[in-house]
């Protein structure tokens, strides 16, 4: 009688602990874009440029910009504008990466290459 009663109740567990419905597939692609400057653009060494950039997409919260391979700054608007530390004159890389709300990164980046002249 026992045995039956938890054979009963294991198939219950199992029944109500499975999903009845599967979860929609999500379609929204995570979006990374430096949108201005372009990439292979010059810009004014020494001087505050600005970028615009928007980062979207589902479980992402934050984006953050890195300047030749280090962060610069954690941008907490998904869309807007920064202004750039003032850089030498060269060739530099900029990077937008999503992140999560955890700040950490979740796979998604967009980066250009700029001349500071």
């Amino acid at each position: 009688m026992f045995t039956k009663r938890l054979s009963l109740l294991a198939m219950l567990l199992t029944f109500f602990a499975a999903p009845a419905f599967s979860e929609p597939a999500v379609t929204e692609e995570v979006k990374v874009n430096i949108t201005s400057p372009a990439d292979g653009s010059t810009i004014e060494a020494g001087e505050k440029n600005r970028i615009q950039y928007e980062v979207a997409g589902p479980d992402v919260f934050h984006g953050r910009l890195e300047i030749d391979g280090k962060e610069t700054k954690l941008l907490r608007k998904r869309i807007g504008t920064y202004k750039l530390p003032k850089l030498a004159a060269g060739v530099h890389e900029l990077c937008l990466m999503a992140l999560n709300k955890s700040h950490q990164p979740i796979g998604a980046a967009s980066c250009i290459n700029v001349t500071a002249q």
